[in-house]
């Protein structure tokens, strides 16, 4: 029987071709809308995932507390070596190192000028911990070398940007706030213009520019084999407690592993993505509507059909039935069309930003229970709205019906 109000209604809406596809357009823009930001939200959510794993598996960090962003580059002594010192002799610690960082005014060739971003590192474990979160791989000159003091390595924008009539290259004399600098290496494509446009330089040379001291702005920590970083982090807050001469609930710094890291950057990401997504959703509402629009007209246009239905025997269920069969089918077959769309231009945007843009960490994922959710989703959306119309078509008296024009 069930196979019956299939054929039915499948028919029915196949009779009025143009009017059923306008009336999927909009379930199939909201379910495109919502595919597409998912799959692309998922993919990018996995991948930042992974990296920040394999980044981080036997490391943390140590900042001064609130906005690590807005802390970074302010002229004030919230970590100083001596904290460095204390969480060196920390049981569990393996080593730790540590950069500092600064706006800078970078001048090259005859029209180039810009502030951007300096970092400060020490060589040996500060620089070889800062390349283990962040890439430095040079692809284009050598790396940094103890006694580079007025050496650098710039990011691949500099050497690359079209935007940038003189670029960078080995070799290229530079001025960081008026003082001669000289470019030693080229960074790698990291993805970023923060980081694409930015400069390392030795702590030697960074102390030329800034009179930093014996600020931090960053210690990164790498525990020993075995160790879990999460079980070092209260032992790293006790040991800079005591040393800073604070109680517990007082810090001015915080201890961060990178699953932590990654909870609160999935936390941000998970709300963007659930705003973004009600936004896009608003055009399965108008999909809603537009398909209780057509089936409250399907019942008057067929008014004489449910009287002839009745007249030969079926019951108002058989008639309520088969409306929502079709009230369902419009909103499956907008679900189907707009899954396809949807992945459609979550791929090409993937081939986009890998290919052309030449950005590897975007992976677009399909999973099974967003396929099936929206599909389940688009059907029931369908039904709902064709559930008024429904009943109403039910309910229509034979004989009036059969009197109907």
């Amino acid at each position: 029987m069930k196979s019956e109000y299939f054929k039915l209604a499948l028919n029915n809406l196949k009779s009025r071709r143009l009017r059923s596809w306008l009336t999927m357009l909009g379930i199939i823009i909201g379910i495109a809308a919502v595919i597409s930001l998912v799959t692309l939200g998922q993919g990018l959510q996995q991948a930042i995932q992974d990296e920040f794993q394999e980044l981080g598996m036997d490391k943390l960090l140590v900042s001064p507390r609130g906005d690590r962003f807005l802390n970074v580059a302010q002229d004030q002594d919230v970590l100083t070596t001596e904290d460095l010192d204390v969480i060196r002799n920390v049981p569990g610690v393996q080593r730790a190192g540590y950069y500092v960082l600064r706006f800078g005014q970078i001048s090259w060739g005859k029209e180039e000028f810009g502030f951007y971003f300096i970092t400060g590192v020490e060589m040996g474990d500060s620089y070889d911990l800062l390349a283990g979160i962040m890439p430095v791989e040079v692809i284009e000159g050598r790396d940094l070398r103890q006694g580079d003091r007025r050496r650098v390595i710039a990011g691949y924008d500099f050497a690359n940007f079209a935007g940038f009539t003189d670029k960078m290259r080995p070799g290229t004399n530079i001025q960081i706030n008026g003082l001669d600098f000289q470019v030693v290496g080229i960074n790698e494509r990291i993805g970023n213009q923060f980081d694409d446009r930015s400069l390392i330089l030795t702590l030697e040379g960074f102390k030329d520019v800034y009179d930093v001291k014996d600020s931090v702005d960053e210690i990164l920590v790498q525990v020993n084999p075995g160790v879990q970083p999460s079980d070092t982090v209260p032992r790293i807050e006790q040991a800079l407690r005591r040393h800073r001469d604070l109680n517990e609930g007082e810090e001015d710094f915080q201890v961060e592993t990178f699953e932590e890291l990654i909870e609160s950057f999935m936390d941000i990401f998970a709300a963007v993505t659930v705003v973004i997504v009600g936004i896009a959703s608003i055009s399965l509402l108008v999909g809603g509507v537009g398909i209780m629009n057509t089936m409250y007209t399907s019942v008057l246009q067929r008014t004489k059909e449910i009287g002839v239905m009745k007249a030969i025997g079926a019951r108002n269920s058989d008639i309520r039935t088969l409306f929502l069969f079709e009230s369902g089918l419009l909103g499956l077959a907008g679900g189907v069309i707009g899954i396809i769309i949807g992945g459609s231009i979550s791929k090409a945007i993937e081939y986009i930003v890998v290919v052309v843009l030449d950005q590897p960490l975007l992976s677009v994922s399909f999973p099974a229970w967003l396929i099936i959710g929206t599909l389940l989703f688009s059907f029931t959306i369908g039904m709902l709205s064709g559930y008024l119309p429904a009943k109403q078509a039910s309910k229509l008296n034979p004989v009036d019906a059969l009197r109907s024009e």
